[in-house]
């Protein structure tokens, strides 16, 4: 944009009236997105129904019910309202959708409304019941097929999910307001993703055929409205954080709607403070997608984890040997192997011990779980002793003032299915090393499950850390779709792990998580979902498929462009088992990605990739899905199978890019990570390296 407003001061000369009245159309538009911020919960949502009358606006209220209806300080008339309508709308992809949700939420508002923000509450309605009706129609089918059945028991418990993380983006508003934004507008951002998330989980269960179309026909409503929440909350934050608003309320938001659509523009100098820089910066961060973002404020932990960590492990990399097979498997492991087993191991005191031996307290995950109390102060800390561990576990989230719980699990092979439920936060799990503390399953999709809960571990609670800990679903390529780790959990982190299986081994679902030092092998498909996951000095190993399949090493699941998902791998390797013959010649074709959903995005940067990875890098999915509106990418790779020259030539394939842009990518712009791993004191690199 080439516009200059370096002469944006009180108009003097009658000959630059016009000029400046077409400059302040400009600014006027900007000025729109800005009270975006005013309507943000609407395309946010929450589920539950807004049940308040406009004439209960709090603290807000006082305000607006005083004197003249002329003054900058009034509500917005219905036809003001209108306007606002239709410029906040503009910014979004679904704007029938987003101009006839707030129109039905804002019928009876006027100008003796009590405050803008009833108007935003009572639009949260309209998000939340959209989506709820959806989520309903899957509870109303009827059917004998057991895949049916299983898809609408998946979609029971995925609605729970979808409620919580819209009703926390809420709750993050309310507590936040418009400074709250401006730094936490990227947490806001990757639950809404999330909600989309749980959306697409939801139809995913069910096989393909009419029951399918039509449950995707019954999400639309609620993905356009949540995209369209994207969409403001992208440009909205940037826009305030510009503008250096103080903190919300009901005045502030008067006056920047005010504003927004005066004519005279230049009459409120405590918002454009007669600035040409300020103005060209609000425009720049107004329309940005990508502008810089403020970090979210660190949650609150309590105790400090990086004390207890930050002794354990060395900041660098350790080299990459070559070798035989195993040394290509554990050379990210064994350097912090050693640190971890040391001192971290020694010096961190679990909450509880689970040993297969009876040495420790319990001897499955599970009860060990089970046995969590409701309220602990402090992260939980599990141990888990050498050994294979037969079990399938969930790590739940929101449980209530837990900040750190650490469970230590023995070395041994753990046959358990495990889940970290969501009333689970904060839980530490570690073991004696991901060869030798094993949690263990073979739960599949050709044995009638669902690919959502075919997993051996599922992380659901918020904070989860695993720590030296393997991850495996021993079902086998025959069986097709066998998650051995799938994870929900914001702020997550897998340190020094291993995730063994093979289609559809680590299953990223969604929201922020870490990956550092972890070995991930798999045939198809074997990193997938629609995380904001970053996988940093990792190693992913191809192994044998069946003999009709090749094999992709990730199919990231973003759904919609506005979503704040992606995949990243920086200093990675790829291996091959070698089961897969010659690299220059392998048995089996290899390729770095495909696109699961329209808008997958997936950057390979300062990464090895080996010979026996296909020249053309990417598969296709189906025809031309996705293929121009993906976003594929690589930076500074080396290796055989590096040369982009012929790689695809899609249009969504960006091939190499620049270093500016692959830096907006790294650990800290793309998870805005600091804030929660370091604390951990988990070895990482939030920036860009050699």
């Amino acid at each position: 944009m080439s516009t200059t407003f370096s002469d944006f001061d009180p108009i003097t000369e009658r000959r630059h009236v016009e000029r400046q009245r077409q400059e302040r159309r400009r600014v006027m538009v900007a000025a729109g997105a800005a009270s975006v911020i005013l309507i943000i919960i609407v395309m946010g949502g929450a589920a539950v129904a807004y049940n308040a009358s406009f004439g209960d606006g709090g603290s807000s209220s006082s305000s607006s019910s005083s004197g003249s209806a002329s003054g900058r300080g009034a509500q917005p008339s219905l036809h003001g309202v209108s306007k606002i309508i239709k410029a906040m709308c503009a910014q979004t992809d679904y704007k029938d959708a987003c101009e006839k949700s707030l129109a039905k939420a804002t019928a009876n508002v006027s100008a003796s409304s009590s405050s803008t923000k009833d108007v935003v509450r009572a639009s949260v309605a309209v998000i939340g019941d959209a989506i709820e009706k959806a989520f309903d129609k899957s509870s109303a089918i009827v059917s004998d097929d057991p895949r049916v059945k299983a898809a609408v028991a998946d979609c029971k418990e995925i609605y729970e999910n979808a409620k919580d993380d819209l009703d926390r983006t809420l709750a993050g508003i309310d507590a936040g307001g418009v400074d709250g934004l401006t730094k936490g507008g990227y947490q806001l951002r990757v639950w809404l993703s999330a909600v989309i998330a749980h959306q697409e989980t939801c139809i995913d269960g069910f096989p393909d055929g009419d029951l399918k179309d039509k449950m995707r026909d019954a999400m639309e409503s609620g993905k356009e409205l949540t995209s369209n929440a994207l969409a403001l909350i992208g440009k909205a934050s940037s826009f305030l954080a510009a503008l250096h608003l103080p903190a919300s309320s009901a005045a502030s938001h008067r006056r920047l709607l005010s504003f927004a659509f005066d004519e005279d523009a230049t009459k409120h100098p405590e918002v454009n403070g007669s600035s040409g820089s300020s103005l060209r910066r609000l425009l720049s961060f107004a329309f940005d997608e990508d502008a810089t973002k403020q970090p979210e404020v660190n949650r609150s932990s309590g105790n400090s984890l990086r004390r207890l960590l930050s002794f354990a492990f060395n900041e660098n990399c350790p080299k990459q040997p070559k070798g035989n097979d195993d040394d290509v498997l554990v050379w990210v492991n064994r350097q912090e192997r050693r640190l971890l087993k040391a001192k971290f191991q020694n010096k961190l005191k679990p909450n509880v011990v689970v040993a297969k031996d009876g040495s420790g307290k319990f001897k499955t995950i599970n009860d060990a779980l089970a046995a969590m109390p409701k309220k602990y102060t402090g992260r939980y800390v599990i141990y888990v002793k050498e050994g294979v561990y037969e079990e399938y576990v969930t790590i739940t989230k929101k449980m209530a003032n837990v900040t750190m719980y650490v469970i230590y699990v023995k070395e041994g092979v753990y046959e358990e299915y495990v889940t970290i439920t969501k009333k689970m936060a904060n839980v530490t799990m570690y073991g004696d090393g991901a060869k030798k503390t094993i949690i263990t399953g073979n739960r599949n999709f050709v044995d009638g499950l669902t690919t959502y809960k075919t997993a051996t571990f599922n992380a659901q609670g918020d904070g989860f850390m695993g720590v030296a800990l393997g991850f495996r679903n021993t079902a086998g390529a025959a069986k097709h779709q066998a998650v051995a780790l799938q994870v929900q959990s914001d702020k997550s982190i897998f340190l020094n792990c291993r995730m063994e299986g093979h289609q559809d081994t680590l299953y990223a679902h969604s929201k922020a998580q870490f990956y550092r030092n972890c070995v991930i092998s798999g045939t198809v498909d074997f990193i997938f979902g629609d995380a904001a996951a970053v996988f940093q000095n990792c190693v992913l190993v191809l192994r044998r498929p069946l003999d009709n399949q090749q094999n992709i090493a990730t199919a990231q699941g973003r759904a919609d462009r506005r979503e704040a998902t992606g995949f990243v791998l920086q200093h990675c390797r790829f291996a091959a088992e070698s089961a897969l013959g010659d690299a220059s010649r392998p048995a089996v074709r290899s390729y770095l990605a495909r696109p699961w959903r329209e808008y997958s995005r997936t950057l390979i940067m300062n990464s090895d990739i080996p010979a026996f990875v296909d020249k053309a890098g990417y598969l296709p999915w189906s025809g031309d899905f996705g293929l121009k509106t993906l976003w594929y990418a690589e930076y500074g790779n080396k290796g055989a199978g590096a040369a982009t020259a012929g790689r695809v030539s899609w249009p969504g394939n960006k091939k190499v890019i620049s270093k500016k842009e692959a830096t907006k990518f790294t650990v800290q712009n793309f998870l805005h990570a600091e804030p929660w791993i370091k604390p951990t004191g988990t070895p990482v690199k939030y920036g860009m390296w050699a």
